[in-house]
């Protein structure tokens, strides 16, 4: 054999070994170097139990990684296994061609406070001088990059807001990625995410990497809300969020547009409740369901087919420090201002919607700001309203059951966007007076025993002031002995004056004007009611004779002069009047007293 070709084999095996060696010591070299230089490399600890790269396939395989804490206390993130298996030789040609990428177990916990969060200082790190300037380049030819096969396997997330005491834990997430290109193509992902406190994600993800279209979907099933108790109490003072959350909704846009994003899709939410410091369910809806046609961020506008909502509930308490609803309020932390506004200006929002349905709704309200605390209950609320639009004129009818009997009905006319111009007429039919008791005690001290009440209001606002009217029918009211340990806010006999009222079919009925400006700070509806109320039994019980008569005449004296022989026809016309009192009223006593005023004016009979 001749020299050379004896020194080439020798080099050939010498090259070969040195090869197999660096093949074999690569492994632990490099682990070995990580761990070294941990802190060097990412400013944390770096623990493996094995890590194990082939420069011949291209495969590396890590098992047991381990990345600490800021401060080493606790782990960041944790990994059973991550494998990779890369094709060498597309380098050459300035192609990346990852056949396969598997993360199996990860495990990353995620505290934030306020704006920082635990994985600041790696991010700082890897972020670099952004200062300098940038040197140019001679243009090379552009990378192609295709990494295929991506998976993650039983994922765990756990986050932690520090400020707001909020957690969130995913479990089980399982994503699989078909393929990423960097070629211009799609990219489809999919991925499945089960939450620790119940329910799943799923989602399936396209992107053209050249022109940044993305198109998302996005399912969301039984999303328990427990969690999201700590964002509602930013706003809200509740104890409890409870429902689930259900969704099914297409994203699509442009990354370099974000705010031209589109979207439709449906949406549910069961069983959702807002508890109060009580354990109250102050506000609740069973099932809520909601189908989105067209939603354009960029211009503002949406459409929805349908929003339906079961079990509306609602609790309204009234206290003498105030109403629940307004304690559950917290104040905002600062207020926008007027430059700010400027800067964040918006264009206006469009809403419609086909078809806006509300039943079986429920609202109860108590006042505990009276001697005897007042409870109701409106239930089977039904409210349907067809092409809703808050910038035009809407018709809406509300129907509802009382609490022992009767019913209610409520029609709307008007523009949420102009509410200085409204139509609002409310229809109460057969309400039993005794469930108001209390306001009666509250306001004249009489207990009400008896009675039935129908109700119609039609109010009329224009331009911010109110002109409404009321007619009021209440059927056999009756009322108990005055309780005189009360101090009535009227002091009216009001037994002796819905005597007076109720005619011969039992019936007591009162039309009350209402008017006052919105603005005015004394403008109350009820106190205004219950005032108008008063003047007509106060006007009843001082001059009962007189409204007997049909107000157009006093016949509670008439006028006779001692030496006439014979009434007149205006004195028999009084009489007559009497008499009619009597015939409706048999159970009336009148009294003829004789009084003489003057010897030189006639006699006076007075009616007692």
């Amino acid at each position: 054999m001749k020299k050379w070709i004896k020194i080439t084999l020798i080099a050939a095996a010498v090259l070969a070994a040195l090869i197999v060696i660096a093949a074999i010591a690569v492994s632990p070299v490099a682990k070995n170097y990580i761990e070294k230089h941990d802190r060097e490399l990412i400013g944390r600890s770096i623990r493996m139990e094995r890590l194990r790269m082939n420069i011949f396939t291209g495969r590396l395989r890590i098992e047991g990684l381990r990345i600490g804490g800021s401060e080493d206390s606790t782990t960041f993130f944790r990994l059973d296994s991550f494998e990779m298996r890369m094709r060498l030789w597309p380098l050459l040609g300035n192609r990346v061609l990852v056949k396969k990428i598997s993360f199996a177990g990860p495990d990353v916990k995620i505290y934030q406070r306020g704006n920082a969060f635990s994985f600041d200082d790696i991010t700082a790190r890897f972020a670099g001088d952004t200062t300098a300037a940038a040197t140019p380049e001679k243009p090379s030819k552009p990378w192609e990059i295709g990494i295929y096969d991506i998976s993650i396997r039983n994922g765990r997330v756990f986050y932690k807001d520090l400020a707001l005491d909020a957690e969130w834990g995913m479990n089980d997430i399982n994503l699989h990625i078909p393929g990423v290109y960097f070629s211009g193509e799609k990219t489809d992902v999919g991925a499945v995410l089960n939450f620790a406190e119940g329910g799943s994600l799923s989602t399936d993800v396209g992107y053209n990497i050249e022109s940044s279209e993305f198109d998302i979907g996005i399912r969301l099933q039984d999303f328990a809300l427990a969690g999201t108790l700590p964002y509602f109490r930013q706003s809200l003072d509740v104890t409890a969020v409870d429902g689930r959350l259900s969704a099914d909704i297409r994203l699509r846009g442009n990354t370099e547009h974000l705010l031209s994003l589109t979207t439709e899709g449906t949406a549910s939410l069961a069983g959702f409740a807002l508890r109060d410091r009580q354990q109250r369910p102050v506000a609740g809806v069973d099932t809520l369901g909601v189908k989105l046609a067209e939603g354009d961020l960029g211009k503002m506008r949406f459409v929805f087919d349908r929003i339906y909502v079961s079990g509306l509930s609602a609790l309204f308490e009234m206290t003498p420090e105030g109403n629940n609803l307004a304690a559950l309020m917290k104040s905002p932390a600062a207020e926008i201002t007027a430059s700010d506004a400027a800067g964040s200006a918006t264009p206006s929002p469009t809403l419609r919607i086909a078809d806006l349905e509300i039943s079986n709704g429920r609202v109860t309200v108590r006042d505990l700001t009276m001697h005897r605390p007042f409870e109701y209950t409106v239930s089977e609320i039904r409210m349907r309203s067809r092409d809703f639009d808050p910038s035009k004129r809407n018709s809406m009818t509300v129907d509802a059951r009382m609490q022992k009997t009767g019913s209610a009905k409520l029609r709307w006319e008007g523009t949420l966007e102009d509410m200085d111009n409204q139509n609002i007429t409310l229809w109460l039919t057969n309400l039993d007076l005794r469930d108001f008791g209390p306001y009666c005690e509250h306001y004249t001290a009489y207990p009400l025993t008896k009675g039935n009440l129908t109700f119609r209001s039609q109010n009329v606002i224009r331009d911010r002031y109110l002109d409404g009217t009321n007619h009021l029918d209440m059927f056999e009211p009756k009322v108990d002995k005055k309780r005189r340990e009360i101090k009535a806010e009227m002091n009216i006999p009001l037994k002796l004056g819905l005597y007076v009222l109720k005619d011969k079919k039992g019936h007591v009925k009162m039309d009350l004007p209402v008017r006052g400006s919105l603005d005015s700070p004394e403008f109350s509806y009820r106190k205004i009611v219950l005032k108008a109320i008063g003047n007509v039994l106060l006007k009843v019980v001082t001059a009962p004779f007189s409204f007997l008569s049909g107000n157009k005449e006093n016949i509670e004296y008439i006028n006779i002069d001692p030496l006439q022989y014979v009434f007149t026809s205006e004195q028999y016309a009084s009489l007559d009047k009497i008499a009619q009192a009597l015939q409706d009223k048999p159970e009336m006593h009148i009294v003829l007293t004789l009084s003489l005023i003057h010897i030189s004016e006639p006699t006076r009979l007075a009616l007692i």
